[in-house]
């Protein structure tokens, strides 16, 4: 595939690295620069509604983050009597689950898709400035 332009990518969050994958997948090179040691290994847990799935499928990420999370179809708001307060539907049509997964495991999904892809991710990197 010939080399379509080059990319440098200011942050290893979800974002940047969902940019970093797509690109890489599609002829760039592509250069991430986190400013911390490694990719953060914090966080809480995330609920990826069907849509964010769709992406994570598109990145070729989905299988490593879904091999550690939860599966479901619909989120309930209890209140301390157990009693549902309301029900959100992840999708009306059937096999549009969502998945909850701890931020840390969506990051490395998502940088090992980037990677397999040929981006580069440069830790301690410091963005001081862009230009075209």
């Amino acid at each position: 595939m010939a080399i379509k332009g080059h990319v440098e990518i200011a942050g290893a969050g979800i974002a940047g690295l969902v940019a970093a994958a797509a690109l890489a997948q599609r002829g760039w090179t592509v250069r991430v620069h986190e400013r911390a040691p490694d990719l953060r290994n914090f966080g809480a847990g995330i609920s990826c509604w069907y849509n964010f799935t769709k992406v994570l499928k598109a990145v070729g990420a989905y299988h490593e983050a879904a091999s550690c999370c939860r599966h479901y179809s619909i989120r309930e708001t209890r209140d301390e009597h157990d009693r549902v307060l309301y029900t959100i539907r992840a999708s009306a049509r059937p096999g549009e689950d969502a998945i909850s997964v701890t931020r840390r495991h969506i990051l490395h999904s998502l940088a090992n898709a980037a990677q397999r892809a040929g981006a580069e991710i440069v830790t301690s990197s410091h963005i001081v400035g862009a230009d075209a």
